[in-house]
Order: structure tokens, then C-alpha cells, then sequence
């Protein structure tokens, strides 16, 4: 794949597929709470401007997700992606097991009206789900 490259930073990578409209996020290691929170602005008006649908989470690189990073992406990260648009998120989960608990979690929560939020093993089932409806 040919992406864009839109932010390179310790803790994350967010790039663009102009292709198939995918914004992806690879995030890395023990995310504190302000890092995911300016990611999340970050991409909130990058997926408002462009008009994308689609976004993939890669936790590959992640470590653990903090109770509070937690709190945060329920009650007001992925609101706030639905609000401007987003309508799917697919997970690659981490191969460690405190992380893909702490990810299973956070997306368990079905408090949103028209986001879905997907867990895959591999990146593509992850990718051939996002775009199964195009």
C-alpha cells in the first residue's frame, strides 16, 4: 500500500489510504491519556474535511490501555469520530494479551447509534471488513 504519512510520533503513526479512504492508526506502546486525546482531535477534523468513513487501529506495538485512556474513548473519543462521520473502526489486536483485553473492553461498549467497531486477529480480515460494503 502507498500511504500517505500524516503524523510519526513514539506512541502513534497516522497515515491515509487515498485510495480506499481509510484513515490508519498504528499505536504504540502504554498511551498516555493527552496522546491518544490530540490523536483523536488530529484525526476528528482530518476525517471531517475529507469526508472518511473508514479507519483502521493497529495495536500491533500496543502495550496496555490506561483506565482513564479507557474512560476517555468511550465517553468522548469515539463519540466524537461518529459525530464527524466515522462509521467503522477495525482493530488489529495486539499480540499481548493485557492489551487486547483492554481493547476488547473499551469496544465492547455499544453506546453508539451508527459506528461499528470490529476485533481481528490480522490485519486483513481487518482491511477486507472495512471495505465490504463499498
Amino acid at each position: 500500500m502507498n500511504n500517505r504519512l500524516l503524523i510519526v510520533e513514539p506512541y502513534t503513526e497516522v497515515s491515509y489510504d487515498e485510495q480506499n479512504r481509510v484513515i490508519i492508526t498504528k499505536w504504540k506502546g502504554s498511551l498516555e491519556l493527552e496522546q491518544v486525546r490530540s490523536t483523536l482531535e488530529f484525526k476528528a477534523n482530518f476525517i471531517r474535511e475529507h469526508g472518511i468513513r473508514y479507519n483502521l487501529n493497529d495495536h500491533s506495538e500496543l502495550k496496555v490501555l490506561l483506565p482513564e485512556v479507557q474512560q476517555y474513548l468511550i465517553e468522548e473519543g469515539h463519540p466524537l469520530l461518529e459525530r464527524v462521520g466515522l462509521r467503522k473502526i477495525a482493530v488489529k489486536l495486539a499480540k499481548d494479551i493485557f492489551a487486547q483485553a483492554t481493547v476488547r473492553k473499551v469496544n465492547r461498549v455499544e453506546n453508539y447509534d451508527r459506528l461499528q467497531i470490529e476485533v481481528f486477529s490480522n490485519y486483513e480480515d481487518a482491511y477486507a471488513w472495512l471495505l465490504s460494503d463499498l
